[in-house]
């Protein structure tokens, strides 16, 4: 786990003002994919084709949050909710953290 979050760190860059997103593989590897949400300075869309593309060997998902903390948005839970199969990481200028939907519910996971 230490070697996706230190991974995930350096693709934070405080000096961008747009959210980055991309997928976090079985084997540890990250993947970083377009943002093709319509306002990508406030939210992120990873798209469904390259989800689908890697669907066998996905572990999770992860986003930035530019200028601010790792904390769960609402629109993150929304967006989480629906792949609770999946580790969903958020990466902050406080580093990195990562939730899971269990039971309906987001938990906050160890790392």
């Amino acid at each position: 786990m230490n070697e996706i979050v230190s991974s995930l760190q350096s693709k934070y860059d405080k000096a961008d003002t747009v959210e980055h997103c991309g997928l976090v593989l079985q084997d540890g590897s990250i993947i970083e994919t377009p943002n093709t949400h319509t306002d990508p300075h406030n939210g992120f869309i990873i798209p469904a084709k390259l989800m689908l593309q890697h669907e066998d060997a996905l572990r999770g998902t992860w986003h930035t949050h530019p200028n601010d903390v790792a904390n769960l948005s609402q629109s993150d839970f929304a967006g989480f909710s629906q792949w609770p199969m999946l580790e969903h990481y958020i990466v902050g200028v406080d580093g990195v953290r990562c939730f899971k939907v269990a039971n309906g519910l987001i938990a906050e996971l160890d790392l």
